[in-house]
């Protein structure tokens, strides 16, 4: 094939950045969180430590082990430099998660490396450098053998699936751990005598095609060799010249409301970090998916250059009831600020117009940015963001222990601004 697929997945990843922050608790045990687990190191997690455990009992159980509160913000600048590197490589990136990237790689950029595993190499090198902590990188022809590579070595791992070597990589891999195959699934496979991934694949394609759903027989494609999943054309653009918020909600919703209060939070959270690095845009993208494999998403070229996310929203709200199926439940909402630039740099137009807009939101987001940076992303936002903002409030006060109907107590009517 004259490409293949890169799968880059960060080691232990939150624990990671903060040993990355204070390098004396490099190969310590560390866990992260708050009232409860979230993320641990590789020697906490030899020791005990699971996802989830509360953190009193960590504490009761692991006197001296290191413990630090979550700090998203830095997760994600270490997840957007990951893939301002991959763009020095490839503009063909999917961010699949905070510390996660698809990515395609041409034959014709290997060529200067002599072979795919001097590419891949080369690529690893300079990720680790660049960011200080470790990834395990997989290389295949396919998405989900490229996500059966890069677990394959785990931690630090590098792994290049080829024909060679395919049947004995997936001997190896037990049914549960291919991606996207659930428990339900995985038990339902081991009950005919499916143990591994190399079992499922052994399997006939006309037992396939007759007894699996659509997307397992995806993945038996795609485990095959056969690419079925392309990288998300959503989210095809230079990472390293844009910016996006994803979020997934619990439960999937056809809360329309709901919904778009989650799109107006993730427009607010890019927005913020484009006037951090003073940058503009008129190229956005509004995302809704509803499962894995599908994604329904929408582009718009607004006339003018801006930051706000009151203007953005603006130009958003038909284009949002388009993409919208009523009846229909979603999961994740996302939006995407591509072809960023300089505000500096943006030229004025005839009738003054563009320089009136990036003035006149400057004045009273700057005030917005002092208080975000006073009291917290929080404390001040568009009235449209505040249903998704309340649940993410609830969610981390009933994390803490602490009675969200006590704590968020209701705001009074003040009026309305026009």
């Amino acid at each position: 094939m004259k490409e293949k697929i890169l799968h880059v997945d960060g080691d232990a990843f939150f624990a990671a950045c903060e040993m990355a922050r204070f390098p004396m608790l490099w190969n310590k045990p560390l866990v992260v969180g708050y009232s409860i687990a979230s993320a641990m190191s590789y020697e906490a997690k030899k020791l005990g430590v699971h996802r989830a455990m509360p953190i009193f009992e960590v504490k009761k159980t692991f006197p001296h082990m290191a413990i630090i509160g979550t700090h998203f913000e830095l997760y994600h600048m270490y997840g957007d430099k990951l893939s301002s590197v991959l763009a020095r490589y490839t503009d063909r990136i999917e961010r699949y998660s905070v510390d996660e990237c698809f990515a395609i790689l041409t034959l014709s950029e290997m060529n200067k490396y002599g072979t795919w595993e001097n590419f891949l190499l080369t690529i690893k090198n300079d990720v680790q450098s660049t960011l200080g902590i470790t990834f395990s990188f997989g290389l295949a022809d396919t998405k989900v053998l490229a996500k059966v590579a890069s677990k394959y070595e785990k931690p630090n791992g590098l792994t290049y699936i080829s024909e060679s070597n395919r049947e004995k990589v997936l001997k190896k891999v037990p049914i549960e751990n291919i991606w996207g195959v659930g428990r339900a699934t995985a038990k339902n496979l081991q009950r005919i005598g499916v143990k591994n991934a190399y079992q499922f694949v052994k399997l006939s394609e006309s037992y396939v095609d007759t007894y699996f759903h659509k997307p397992l027989a995806e993945l038996w494609h795609e485990l095959c060799g056969r690419r079925i999943m392309n990288l998300s054309d959503s989210l095809e653009i230079d990472l390293a010249k844009s910016f996006q918020s994803m979020r997934t909600f619990k439960p999937a919703t056809d809360n329309k409301i709901f919904i778009a209060s989650e799109l107006s939070n993730n427009v607010e959270i890019v927005c913020a970090r484009m006037r951090e690095s003073d940058l503009v845009t008129k190229n956005i993208s509004i995302i809704l998916k509803q499962g894995e494999y599908n994604v329904s998403q929408i582009e718009v070229v607004m006339p003018n250059y801006t930051n706000s996310p009151s203007d953005i929203l603006n130009y958003l709200e038909s284009s949002f009831d388009k993409l919208f199926v009523g009846g229909t439940k979603y999961r994740q909402t996302g939006f995407v600020a591509s072809n960023l630039k300089p505000r500096a740099h943006i030229q004025n137009d005839l009738f003054n117009v563009q320089n009136n807009i990036l003035e006149n939101s400057r004045g009273y987001m700057s005030i917005v940015d002092v208080i975000h940076n006073k009291f917290g992303n929080s404390s001040i936002g568009l009235l449209s963001s505040l249903n998704a903002v309340n649940q993410m409030n609830d969610k981390k006060l009933v994390d803490e222990g602490k009675d969200p109907y006590i704590w968020n107590l209701p705001l009074p009517y003040l009026g309305e601004i026009y």
